[in-house]
This record gives C-alpha cells, structure tokens and sequence, in this order.
C-alpha cells in the first residue's frame, strides 16, 4: 500500500512539471468535443489562452511573490563571526511562511473578499522553494488531495466545478460537515445520484521520529477552505464585477484588476495541473458535461431564463462553422513569437525560459546529500542553461549525452531524468544539477562557499568544470594550463583572449548535438584523446557554433591565482536558423539571458506596419482574450526598445499612478516576470523616489511591494544589500518600511556603490516638479552620506 501511494505521488509530481505552448492550444482550440461539432471558443473562459499569456508574462509569478496584499517572509540575521571580505549576514527566504497581511479592525466586505482570495492563492500555489508551483510535500495541501488515489479519479470534475463556481455558475457541489466526516459531494442533476463523494481526510505518508515513514489520515484542511471560498464567493462582487472578473477594454485591462478574479485564478491553477493537450482536451470534456447536465436541469425550472442559461453556454462553446469568423488569436501569437514551425533550434523558445539564479542547497559530494543552507546558484544555473543549449536537439526536440563518451554519471543521470525543455526551470532541477556540478574533484575548479559548492564565477573556471564533467579534462589539460599561465603573468599578452576564444568555440562545437543528434565525425572513438583544440570546421551535420568574448578583464580570485571575466557570447546555426545565448561574468556572478527575441524580420517595415495592424484590431475587439493578446505584443515590443526608453515607460508609469484604490499597484504586476536584480533595483528606487517629500508606514501598499520586492533578492551579498538600503536612505525614507531589514548595521553599508542613483534622483526631483523642499530634502540626504556623493550630485 505504502508502494503504491509513493509511486502515485511521483506520477502525479512528474505529471504537472510543465504547461503546454502555443501550438499545444492550438491542438486544444481544434478538437472537437462533442455533437455539433463543438469546439472551445477561443474567446471564452474555457480557453487556455489567456492563462499561457498570464504564465508566460509572469503575470501569476508577479502576484504570488510581490503582491501588496501578501507578506513575504525572510529573514536577514547577523552572523556571530564572519570573515574580512565575507558577508556579515545570514539570509533566509521560505516562500511556506508568506502569510496574507490582515485587513484593517473594521474591514470592509470589499477588503474582506481580497484578504481570502490571497489566502487562497497561497494554498493554491505554495511554491515553498521560490519558483512558482502547485506543488508541495506538506500532507494537507490542495495538490496532496487531488493526487490522492480516490480522489484523482474525479479530478478533473473537482476543478471543473470550482471553475464554473468561479464564473457564478451554480454547480450542485456541497461541502457537508458532521461530527464525524467531512464530505465533498457534486450531485448528478440527470437522475439525483452523485457523481462522488469524498471524504476530506485522505491516508498519506508521513514522515515519523527516527526516519520512519507511516500511513495516517490526513484531513484536508487546505483543500476545506478552497472549496468553502469558492463556494461562498460565486455570488459576490469579485465574480459578478466587471472590473475584476472580465476587464473588456485594454485601459481596463492594464489596471490589472482582473488579478483579484476567482476566475482568473482558476484558469491559472489548471493551466499549472493539466500539461498536455490531450488531458486539457478531457478537462474540456468534462465541462461541456457539466454544463450541458447543468443547462438541461435549469431548463426545467420555469423560474429561470432560458435565454440567459444559453448564453452560458455559448460563452464556453462554438460550433466548427462559426469559428470561421472568429478573429484567429493563435496566428497572431505564432507571428509574434517568430513561431511558424513547431521545431526551434533552440531550446528556449517563447514557451521555455532560461535559467536563473535561485537559493539551492548545499551539496555534501562525499555524503551525497543535502544540507538546509542554501547558496545563490548564479554560475551553476548559467552552466545549466550552456548544457542545454549545447545537447538540444532540434528534430527530436530533447537533450542528449550519448554523443559525450565519457561524460560523468552524474551528468548522464540529469539528462535522462530531464530529457525535455521545459517551461521553467524548477528548485528540484537546481538541487539535482547541484550533483553534477558541486563538489567535483579537480584541483583547477574554484569554489567559494562551504563543502565546495557555488562555483567561482570566472570563465576559465567554468571552462574547467565543462570538461571535468564531459570527462575530456585530461584531454584539455595542456590547453587549460597554457591558458592559466598565460592570465597568471604580470602583464597578459591580449592575444589569450583570442586563443581562449577559438579554444571555447572547438570545446562547444566539440560537445553540441547536431540536427539529427550526431556529433562532429572529428570526435570519435579513435580520436577520443585528441584536444578539440586541434579541431577544424563542425561537420554538416553539427551546428557551426561560435564563441566570441567582449570586454574581458582579468582579476585575481582564490589562491592567489586570476581569471577571465567579461561577456561571453555563444552563438550557433542549424542550416538557416540562428540562436543563442549570452552569458555575463564578474567577481560576484554570471548570469545567463538568452539572444535578443528580435531578429531583422521584426524590425523590418513591413512586419512593423503588420503590428500596427494587429494593435488596432486587437483594441476593437474588447474581449478579455483579445486584451490578452494585445498585452503580449506590446511587452514584446517594449522589449526590443533601448534600455533608456524602457525606464523612461516605468517612471511614465509610476507618475501616472493614482492612489487612492485599493489595489493601485496591480498593474506593476502585469510589467513582465520580476525576476532580474537590475529590474528589481530599477523598480524599486524609481517608486522610492516618486514618494519624495512624502512619509509612508510599513503598512502602505508601495511599502509592502518593495519589501517583497528587496526580500526575493539574495541580500547576503553585500553589494546587492548595499544598493537597496542605498535606494531607501537616498529617498529620504525610513528603512523600517522594510521592517526585516531595519536591524542592518550602518557601519557595513557603502553608500558610495550609488553615486549614478543621486545624478538620476536629483534629476528626477526636477523633471517631476517635486516640491522645493523634496530637492532640498535630496540634497541633505546626499551631503550626509559623504564626499563622493557629493561630487557626483555636484558634477
């Protein structure tokens, strides 16, 4: 029995790793559901979507992790002893304890509403190690009872209730509460039967004392309270309010209201759960039965209208002949993306995101096990994103090994276990690339923190670590010394740069798949101990990859020794298409991004004329879906401006901001996924100033946002510390509006790390109109914080 349910947990985890693309929709808009030739209508609730655009603009990432509403839980503590050059503090983030701030002693049923949605998001998406998920180990989770093995036979049904609850449709499901049980229960309208009844208390593994694992029912409290929300809330404001549950015209729609809706969260949730097109295609099933037994029993029910009851109906479903003329959604957003074919080069398409740095833990080689500290992975998930790039092939559309003959256990282990590009990387896939990377046993691969893990961010040292776990180390050897003793002497001839750039490139083409999964004919068994140094042009069948190496600087690390640092572009082609990554390196990290999404063809005068097209249409249009599509092309847009006029958009925005409602900030949420350091950096210092000569409480919405904000960085490095306590003092602000890291230390802050900021403040104040007392409160705060800054406000 025991077997058995772990085996059903893994199923159901492995299940829901990954959301479907845009050509996965497009499968799910053409199948036929049913008589009639029923199919999904594109512009309704059913449709998927609206929730791809919502994940893929980070639109549920964004409300999850930074929404005013939620408190985000981290900790910063100073450490006891810490040694020269060491960060003097200790950073936690533990995503389980967000809780939702409570509403104020005398809130109103509107305040009420938003504080129970937010509880509910939290148990929807619990997330406990910092990427966005539905998934979770604790027992009484909404996910632990849905993969419970009675409960999962009426899955589907279960969500497709609380969708339909969500959309104010009357669904007969009932949550009975006795003193013995308490019972879930849809009633089947056809013939007054149920379609289940389940009781809330289902039997789980739990782990005991002394390592023991038991069988114990567990009564599903977190999935009690969702149904009970969902049931209380089909009536109330949040579901039958235009503003928040159908934003119709795009300036409606950029408020980001709809963010509030049950509707809204419920798309979400089963765009998380359901992964292919195939089970969507069953999920829509489902609904169509539910609302058809729904529509024919209300029929019946001479107090009901008939008209309106239709009118459901055909907001969920079309027949074939009429979606000739509804506006094709799915062909815009395949121009947008550059998405013609279903096969990329790439493995980070529109649908795929490249990995960035998160909180992992520390790896213990020796003991081949986790510890609780963790460590910011910037180098080890820029590697990760290099591997995938390299062993991507584009015809199977999967990651391979088998063309590296001596690659690492560990690494054959990962690439088997994740064998397919997936949307985004997850905290599970950090910890097991962490057994292939932490820990190696090489002398040449410097690590800077505990048991060898986090890797020194230098490019030779990334080089070290690529050939150590390809197994050609010994083969590369003579190469990588030479490069070492080069970079190592008092004045480094600039011709390594190049060697070290002809010397990536062979390494890279040496270990990328081709487009029918084959590796260079130069690289084979008999030539196994030839350094690919000594390699010629990649053979037809392998990419022509190419590496070039911009701004590179050479500094000291560990031991004594020194490094190459600087931009690190690889690109690679595959007959026509081009594609690539850029990774960027310093002493502290390296981050990985991938190649502009912009290539000539959207620059071009045509495609531009064609967009101008798409914008007007989409804007007539005035449903939530068209809204949708118009959002995702403008971000796309406002992407491929210069980095000046994207700033220039965030502070129109934030000038134009208007206080005063309750959720004011929510259209910040809809900006693109909050996830780089200098978007966040950018985004809270801009904000911070736009409240100059204003006081705000740790209890203001902006206040919360920002502490959000600070705390999803890793503020144990000392320079990312440094610039957010910057942004508050230079603003003049309190630094308790960040109540969790008000206990940090003056004397450890350099103020001086923020010289730009002033220059850009002190314009602002000017360009803004802010009151004469909010400059001269500027200044102040720059004479106080020393000479430098003083210079640079002066100059």
């Amino acid at each position: 029995m025991k077997l058995h349910l772990c085996l059903m947990q893994v199923l159901i985890v492995h299940q829901i790793c990954a959301s479907m693309g845009i050509h996965s929709i497009e499968k799910v808009l053409k199948a036929k559901l049913g008589p009639g030739f029923t199919l999904i209508h594109p512009e309704g609730p059913l449709s998927p979507l609206p929730a791809y655009i919502s994940s893929r603009c980070g639109f549920v990432y964004n409300k999850r992790f930074f929404s005013p509403d939620i408190n985000a839980w981290y900790e910063l503590k100073e450490k006891k002893e810490s040694e020269e050059g060491e960060s003097k503090y200790i950073y936690t983030r533990q995503p389980d304890r967000d809780r939702v701030h409570s509403a104020d002693k005398m809130p109103t049923s509107m305040q009420i509403g938003i504080e129970n949605y937010h509880s509910v998001l939290l148990k929807m998406f619990p997330s406990p190690l910092g990427d966005l998920s539905i998934k979770t180990s604790r027992n009484n989770a909404f996910i632990a009872f849905l993969s419970d093995k009675e409960v999962s036979k009426h899955a589907y049904r279960i969500l497709a209730s609380l969708f339909l609850l969500s959309d104010g449709v009357n669904v007969p499901l009932i949550l009975s509460k006795t003193d013995k049980a308490v019972t879930l229960t849809l009633k089947n309208l056809k013939n007054n039967t149920d379609h289940f009844s389940l009781n809330m208390t289902v039997p789980r593994l739990v782990a005991m004392n002394k390592g023991l694992i038991k069988e114990k029912h567990v009564f599903q409290n977190d999935a009690v309270f969702i149904f009970e929300y969902f049931l209380r809330v089909k009536d109330s404001t949040l579901v039958t309010d235009k503003e928040y549950s159908s934003s119709v015209s795009y300036n409606e729609f950029k408020k980001g209201q709809f963010l509030n809706s049950p509707k809204w969260l419920m798309q979400a949730y089963i765009f998380e759960y359901i992964s292919t097109p195939e089970n969507y295609i069953a999920f829509s099933m489902v609904v169509h039965e539910m609302l058809c037994e729904y529509l024919e029993a209300a029929r019946s029910d001479q107090n009901m209208n008939i008209q309106h009851i239709d009118s459901i109906f055909y907001r969920y479903f079309i027949s074939e002949e009429d979606t000739a003329r509804q506006f094709d959604y799915i062909k815009i957003m395949k121009e947008i993306q550059g998405s013609k074919s279903e096969h990329n080069i790439s493995p980070f398409s529109a649908d795929v995101q490249v990995p960035s740095a998160q909180r992992t833990p520390i790896y213990i080689r020796s003991k081949k096990e986790f510890i609780s500290e963790t460590f910011n992975n910037s180098v080890e998930a820029s590697l990760l994103g290099v591997f995938f790039c390299l062993l991507y092939c584009p015809n199977t559309e999967s990651y391979s090994t088998h063309h590296i003959l001596h690659a690492s256990e560990e690494l054959t282990n990962f690439f088997c276990k994740y064998d397919t590009p997936f949307k985004a990387t997850g905290a599970a896939v950090y910890k097991d690339w962490s057994r292939v990377v932490s820990g190696l046993c090489n002398n040449y691969i410097v690590y800077t923190g505990a048991n060898r893990n986090r890797l020194e961010p230098g490019i030779v040292n990334m080089l070290c670590v690529i050939t150590t776990i390809t197994g050609t180390f010994e083969t590369e050897k003579k190469t990588l010394d030479y490069i070492i003793r080069e970079i190592n002497k008092e004045h480094p001839k600039e011709a390594i740069f190049k060697t070290l750039e002809k010397y990536a490139t062979n390494l890279f083409r040496s270990l990328s798949v081709g487009e029918s999964g084959t590796l260079l004919d130069d690289i084979g068994e008999s030539n196994k101990h030839i350094s690919c140094f000594s390699l010629g042009h990649a053979h037809d069948n392998s990419r022509n990859v190419k590496v070039s190496l911009e701004k590179p600087q050479i500094t000291s690390i560990a031991d004594e020794r020194k490094d190459i640092y600087g931009t690190i572009v690889i690109t690679y082609k595959d007959k026509k298409e081009k594609a690539g990554v850029i990774l960027t390196s310093d002493t502290q990290d390296m981050k990985i991004t991938n190649f502009p999404e912009f290539n000539q063809d959207w620059l071009s005068l045509s495609n531009k004329v064609n967009r101008l097209l798409w914008v007007n249409k989409l804007r007539r249009k005035k449903t939530f879906a068209s809204c949708m599509v118009l959002h995702y092309l403008n971000q796309k847009m406002k992407k491929a401006l210069p980095e000046s006029d994207q700033t220039e958009n965030l502070i129109k925005k934030i000038t134009d901001t208007k206080e005063g409602t309750h959720a004011y900030l929510e259209k910040f949420l809809l900006m693109d996924t909050i996830q780089m350091p200098e978007h966040k950096l950018t985004l809270v210092y801009r904000m911070l100033l736009h409240k100059i000569g204003h006081s705000i409480s740790q209890n203001d919405p902006i206040a919360r946002f920002i502490s959000n904000i600070i705390g999803s960085e890793f503020l144990d490095q000392t320079e990312t510390l440094n610039k957010f306590i910057s942004c508050i003092t230079i603003t003049g602000m309190n630094r308790q509006i960040c109540p969790r890291i008000n206990s940090v230390d003056d004397k450890v802050i350099e103020y001086d790390c923020c010289t730009d900021m002033l220059k850009e403040g002190f314009k602002y104040c000017i360009t803004a109109n802010k009151p004469l007392s909010a400059r001269v409160q500027f200044i102040k705060t720059a004479l106080e914080l020393g000479e430098t800054c003083i210079r640079t406000v002066s100059s």
